[in-house]
């Protein structure tokens, strides 16, 4: 899948002897006549996913030349046809197969250490026996097997080295792709169906009334069931005591075409927007899980998706895996690291089979196909300061990719709702005393929104009347607040806007 970094295997390619470290590394351009088909299969968004992780590939920095997905994006966002005149030069080439690049994950230590999936249970292992260092813990050979009792809840349970109780789908380039998270959305599908899930322990409804009530503050909007007489949502979870999260860069990274209700259901619910695990917000363990971790000095595993030095992530989580969505969600079912995917089952299925990796992997094609398929205009709705993070240029830019066309918020941070306006992007605000919950909006409607046609007709400011397909209507103000922002979008854009400006004042 995309999210099986092509660099990485061009990080193994740079140890051949020849190959020097701290120099520029720069993939071809699609149509440089040197180079053979393999970066047409390579997408904006895969290719903005490549270039912002260059640290997960041992990289100063991950750069595309312009060719023609350069020319497409441009023309996507409203520039003039015209192909640039560019002889490239490099020093030297290397070469790179696609077909040779497989699903892989970073870790135990540093994010550049890169585990080929297939290899991932021997380096495990290996791990174990090494001396302490990046790749080593020096847990003696006797003590590997050790198995953990201990009371989970009222439970009896077990834990061993290399048991994942951290699993985080986090707010990186990761999240901001559309196929990885509609890939992640279709493996917790594909489980459901098959039956991989376990139910909440009653201790938990607590722990998620505390998510839920941070969902209500932030006007996320999930469909919730009565549970024990606790309010929660209809879903079921992983292995009890992994703690499961996903906190997107921005709000309509979880609105995956309907397939979202299937990572809540394996408890993949929305814990926030921005950085959460990956600095050191993961929260606490379980005081039952840390209790056994401590006292039989057990190598506890993490998956998350951006950085992964020991310790930033939780300081009792020392083994700390890096990977994409989809792999996030799969070692989360398996509940540990150690394990091949190949030839080991990650669970037992409500048929009473085993139930394999391959049964769950969702392939390219099925992905592209589920993306397009579904693909429409979006409208995001939102609650109070949305936008507020440390990631508002990407989110605002995510949305435009995603075919989002109007945000309907109950408050904008004031930067993102610049950026949004910048994108192409409408920003609506409900009325005081109005928002998704109090107007019984679902976000599963259909949304018409009444603007002029000509955008002379737009003032800052004025009211919108929003229309949904069942029959709900109410007026919104449109936070267009200058007469310039009402150019950007007349322009498709900010880029647009200033482009078309510079060719106007040259003429």
């Amino acid at each position: 899948m995309a999210n099986e970094n092509p660099f990485k295997s061009i990080l193994k390619t740079l140890e051949k002897p020849g190959c020097e470290f701290g120099k520029y590394y720069s993939l071809p351009a699609l149509n440089d006549p040197r180079i053979g088909e393999g970066m047409s299969e390579l997408s904006l968004a895969d290719r903005a996913t490549i270039a912002n992780m260059s640290p997960e590939y041992g990289a100063t920095m991950g750069f595309f030349p312009v060719d023609l997905v350069t020319l497409q994006y441009l023309k996507l966002t409203g520039r003039s046809d015209g192909t640039p005149q560019i002889e490239r030069l490099y020093s030297s080439y290397i070469a790179l197969n696609l077909g040779d690049v497989e699903p892989c994950i970073s870790g135990p230590k540093r994010p550049h250490d890169r585990v080929p999936l297939r290899e991932m249970k021997a380096d495990w292992h290996a791990c174990l026996d090494n001396k302490v260092g990046f790749k080593g813990f020096a847990i003696p050979k006797e003590s590997q097997s050790k198995v953990a009792e201990f009371n989970f809840h009222g439970t009896p349970a077990q834990l061993r080295h290399g048991n994942v109780v951290i699993a985080a789908i986090t707010s990186c380039t990761n999240t901001s792709n559309p196929s990885v998270m509609l890939g992640s959305a279709l493996v917790a599908k594909k489980a459901c169906e098959l039956g991989l899930e376990l139910s909440y322990p009653d201790y938990n409804n607590i722990q998620l009334n505390k998510r839920l009530q941070l969902q209500d503050q932030m006007g996320i909007v999930i469909p919730r069931v009565k549970y024990n007489n606790i309010d929660k949502p209809n879903t079921d979870e992983v292995k009890p005591w992994v703690k499961t999260s996903l906190a997107p860069g921005f709000w309509g990274c979880n609105q995956i075409h309907g397939k979202e209700k299937y990572l809540n259901q394996l408890g993949f619910h929305i814990v926030g927007y921005g950085c959460t695990t990956c600095i050191g917000n993961s929260g606490d363990i379980d005081e039952a899980v840390a209790s056994a971790i401590t006292e039989n000095d057990l190598v506890a595993a993490v998956l998350s998706g951006n950085r992964n030095f020991e310790g930033r992530v939780h300081p009792l989580t020392r083994a700390n895996y890096l990977a994409s969505p989809p792999l996030v969600v799969a070692y989360a079912l398996a509940g540990t690291v150690d394990i091949d995917f190949k030839t080991e089952p990650i669970g037992v299925g409500k048929d009473g089979k085993n139930i394999f990796f391959r049964d769950i992997w969702p392939s390219n094609d099925k992905v592209g196909q589920r993306y397009k398929s579904e693909g429409h205009d979006t409208v995001i709705l939102a609650g109070a300061e949305y936008g507020s993070g440390s990631s508002r240029d990407w989110a605002a830019k995510g949305p435009m990719l995603l075919g989002v066309k109007a945000v309907i918020a109950k408050s904008f941070e004031r930067i993102h709702r610049c950026n949004l306006v910048g994108m192409g992007i409408i920003p609506l605000c409900f009325k005081s005393g109005e928002d998704a919950e109090t107007l019984s909006l679902t976000g599963h409607e259909r949304y018409s929104l009444d603007l002029p046609s000509n955008v002379s007709e737009i003032r800052p400011g004025q009211d919108v009347t929003v229309v949904t397909d069942n029959g709900k209507q109410f007026t919104c103000t449109l936070r267009f607040d200058t007469e310039v922002e009402l150019a950007c979008f007349d322009h498709g854009g900010i880029l647009q806007y200033v482009i078309r400006n510079l060719i106007h004042t040259k003429h």
